[in-house]
């Protein structure tokens, strides 16, 4: 840490506002986790939780040629447990391993992984599960004194860790340290040891080869960093499917969820939310149902009271971290952050901008349903017609409307769909995508 005065850096509400509001945010809040369904079949199961470097949800969807970059995620999403919206708290890994660890958000210009007094103090899952009788173990293959990580994980309930130091391998290192293919080696070793014993365990481990330089001992593709991305995707594919071979897999959870995004297509803006949306995927053979989709939205620190609630075991102590099953309220939302910036996004289709100041405000999820439930761009939503703009991923940001819901409401609605966006797209080559909703839409267009 430094010597900022980060309580100056925000305004803050006034106590009993922040309470009021923040209650319909709690994650622990009474009634938290009622109605949620059972995914898995043990009570107990074995955890193997990955942290994938850098695997944005962008570059998990990338095809060069028609050829997919990483075709063992896409076949694991296929698979298990699919989180359709689940967002990166932050850009960076220190922070991102704080949210899923300890169900704490990332902060926008700090990392509390360190400032040893503040990280000590944080709920977290290896804690959690230590009070159960689990094992935990961490492995890495570069430094994990780097951003004090070896010190924030002891302090957070991590018993054993395996880094760069330990390894002693006779394999070449990259800039951070050994390659994936060497260490998941070593990982999928001690997941099966760890299983031939009677103790339960947790089991973590954090990629390295892709990160820049995307130095690797692969070549599929000339861009560096899809070569990269797809090098540790083929070793994930591997260690996945040594697990699912071994007597360990029976009663094994495996989480694979990226620490953080990455700005893929290269232009793609480093506030925009499809910079921090990632991958989150759970298999194994303690899942009662292999394949799900799951489209409610999240970010990280939702994964700490949701593996709990899956458990059995309480998450009191996790105040942000949301079961992402469980009942509403809490609302539900991903979150996450940028430099001096940060975003939540949700399903409830807010108004941003209307000739009728009422509606500004207002939520209407069913129109988001109509719009995404619609064949051919056009919608219908209690008496209004809804066309989406164009966006980066398969779901859009913004809808245009118009009340009515006839032939001549259709042709409107169409025309300021086609002229939100030009203006849209020159906007956000010249200037900026986070301020194009303030700058052209809520200042200059009323529908």
């Amino acid at each position: 840490g430094d010597n900022e005065n980060y309580a100056e850096a925000y305004p803050f509400f006034e106590e009993e506002r922040r309470k009021t509001l923040f209650e319909e945010l709690r994650g622990n809040r009474p009634g938290a986790d009622a109605g949620t369904p059972r995914l898995l079949r043990s009570d107990r199961p074995n955890v193997v939780l990955i942290l994938l470097e850098s695997f944005g949800r962008t570059i998990m969807d990338e095809t060069v040629n028609g050829e997919p970059v990483m075709p063992n995620m896409q076949r694991f999403k296929r698979e298990g447990g699919w989180f359709e919206n689940f967002f990166a708290n932050s850009f960076r890994t220190d922070r991102g391993q704080v949210a899923v660890l300890c169900g704490f958000p990332a902060q926008t210009t700090m990392s509390i992984m360190k400032l040893p007094r503040k990280s000590a103090t944080l709920p977290s899952l290896a804690r959690s599960l230590g009070r159960e009788g689990y094992r935990s173990v961490f492995m890495y293959g570069g430094d994990l004194n780097f951003t004090n990580q070896a010190s924030f994980m002891y302090s957070t309930g991590w018993e054993e860790l395996i880094w760069q130091k330990d390894m002693q391998l006779d394999a070449p290192t990259s800039k951070w340290g050994y390659a994936d293919d060497v260490v998941v080696d070593l990982f999928g070793d001690e997941v099966e040891a760890l299983g031939r014993e009677e103790q339960p365990f947790l089991a973590g481990l954090l990629t390295l080869s892709s990160h820049e330089p995307f130095e690797v001992p692969f070549a599929k593709f000339d861009d560096k960093l899809l070569n990269a991305m797809a090098f540790s995707d083929a070793q994930i594919g591997r260690l996945i499917d040594r697990l699912r071979e071994s007597p360990v897999w029976n009663n094994l959870l495996v989480v694979l969820v990226a620490d953080h995004g990455y700005p893929y297509p290269y232009d793609l803006a480093y506030n925009a939310p499809l910079r921090h949306r990632i991958p989150m995927i759970w298999l194994g053979g303690a899942l009662a149902t292999a394949s799900r989709t799951v489209d409610t939205y999240a970010s990280q620190i939702d994964i700490c009271a949701t593996l709990l609630a899956q458990m059995g075991l309480p998450h009191d102590e996790f105040d942000y971290s949301k079961n992402i099953f469980g009942a509403t309220p809490p609302h539900k939302f991903g979150y996450y952050c940028f430099s001096d910036g940060f975003g939540v996004i949700d399903a409830d289709g807010i108004v941003v901008a209307c000739s009728e100041l009422t509606c500004i405000g207002e939520n209407w999820p069913g129109a988001v349903e109509a719009v995404n439930a619609a064949d051919n761009g056009t919608a219908y939503f209690e008496g209004k017609t809804l066309r989406p703009l164009a966006g980066w991923g398969a779901q859009f940001d913004y809808a245009a409307f118009v009340r009515g819901d006839d032939a001549e409401a259709k042709l409107v609605c169409s025309m300021a769909v086609v002229a939100l966006n030009g203006a849209k797209t020159y906007y956000e080559e010249k200037h900026d995508k986070a301020t194009f909703i303030k700058n052209i839409i809520s200042d200059n267009i009323l529908l």
